[in-house]
């Protein structure tokens, strides 16, 4: 076995969150999700794949605002897409290997509620949640090699 000798790199589609000012709408579901940057999200995912290192701004969580200072991945060794929809069937083709981690919905919104809700309390139950069941809506199980349990859930294997 051979063991990597560079760190793991990762994109965390939560780094693509809007300014909530800039969100369309704040009480209506939607997929793909309109409080996050998804096609900069999806064009730096293909970039990496397709060409190399991508760069882009991630979100501020102190700031509440996409960070001034770009963020570099370099896509020379593992890198890991992470995020509800990164199995969207245009980014699932891309990558090496896809894991699907099925877990369930009042375990994710406990564990959220647990780390922290941010300014948005109210919007996991209303609009973050429901807009993963849209996404969801797409089978994303199908289109990976693995299922593993994640919260709340009973594995599958």
């Amino acid at each position: 076995m051979v063991l990597a000798t560079r760190p793991a790199e990762a994109i965390y589609l939560d780094d693509f969150v809007r300014a909530e000012n800039d969100w369309p709408s704040h009480d209506r579901p939607a997929y793909p999700f309109e409080y996050i940057r998804y096609e900069e999200f999806i064009a730096v995912v293909r970039t990496l794949a397709m060409r190399g290192p991508a760069q882009f701004h991630p979100f501020n969580w102190t700031t509440g605002h996409t960070s001034d200072a770009p963020r570099i991945i370099e896509g020379t060794g593992l890198v890991i897409v992470e995020g509800v929809s990164s199995l969207a069937p245009v980014l699932s083709p891309l990558y090496d290997i896809r894991i699907f981690v099925d877990s369930d919905r009042a375990s994710v919104l406990a564990a959220a509620s647990t780390r922290g809700l941010g300014p948005w309390p109210r919007k996991w139950e209303t609009l973050f949640l429901p807009s993963a069941d849209l996404y969801m809506a797409t089978r994303p199980e199908d289109r990976a090699d693995w299922i593993v349990a994640g919260r709340g859930a009973e594995s599958k294997l």
